[in-house]
């Protein structure tokens, strides 16, 4: 009477322990998700979940798989460009305005130079932002293309 209950807990803890030996790992999508999708954390860009990080010179040929993809990369770069452009100028205009300031004290035009400088600086954070907002959107259009390819 007792050895039935037994027998029947041997045979389901076997079947159980068989069951979850199968290797899970032989789904393509999961394995594809695993190998080729991009990922963005700590301002750096890896391929796959092994983390090998991608130059941002190499990231364009990464994007061949998906062309809505790479148009949206390509107006990434573009904001990033003209983010890069306008902090570059508003830069200059606060160090050209600080040194006339400091030869000729109470001086408008080292005024208005600085003036322009942080008005240039504050025009960086939309196309910084939008940008970074481009290259989440084009990552994710990647990684749809890698794991839901067009047929």
């Amino acid at each position: 009477m007792i050895m039935k209950p037994v027998f029947l807990a041997i045979c389901l803890i076997a079947a159980f322990q068989s069951f979850s030996q199968i290797n899970v790992s032989t789904d393509p999508l999961k394995t594809r998700y695993e190998n080729e999708t991009l990922h963005f954390s700590n301002g750096y860009i890896s391929k796959g979940l092994n983390g090998e990080r991608i130059r941002w010179a190499d990231l364009k040929n990464e994007f061949s798989v998906s062309p809505e993809g790479a148009k949206e990369f390509d107006r990434f770069r573009k904001k990033k460009t003209t983010a890069t452009i306008l902090a570059g100028l508003a830069l200059g205009c606060v160090v050209t305005g600080s040194i006339i300031e400091h030869n000729t004290p109470k001086s408008t035009p080292a005024a208005i130079l600085i003036g322009f400088g942080i008005g240039f600086e504050i025009g960086t954070i939309p196309y910084f932002f939008g940008g970074e907002k481009r290259l989440h959107h084009a990552i994710w259009l990647r990684n749809r293309d890698v794991l839901f390819p067009v047929k």
